[in-house]
């Protein structure tokens, strides 16, 4: 997602937190084969919808998961748990 690419992932764990179903990108059932080769054919034949995914990834990993951003919340959290300590 912070390349801008569209994501397709089994809905097992921390996915299901991270890809927002078609907005950031596809989330399939696991053990579904048949189910990820339609989606993998459903993107190779959308452009439009493989940007939107990109774009849509980007925006959330910017907004969501920027690295110094969730620096300073371990930082916060670890000065709070030593004082306690």
């Amino acid at each position: 997602m912070a390349c801008a690419k569209p994501i397709i992932a089994t809905s097992v764990g921390g996915n299901k937190e991270i890809i927002l179903n078609n907005i950031t990108g596809i989330l399939i059932p696991p053990n579904n084969p048949e189910e990820m080769a339609k989606n993998i054919i459903k993107l190779i034949k959308n452009s439009k919808l493989r940007e939107y995914f990109g774009s849509q990834g980007r925006i959330r990993v910017k907004a969501e998961f920027d690295l110094l951003d969730i620096t300073k919340k371990f930082e916060s959290l670890y000065i709070k748990i030593n004082k306690k300590g």
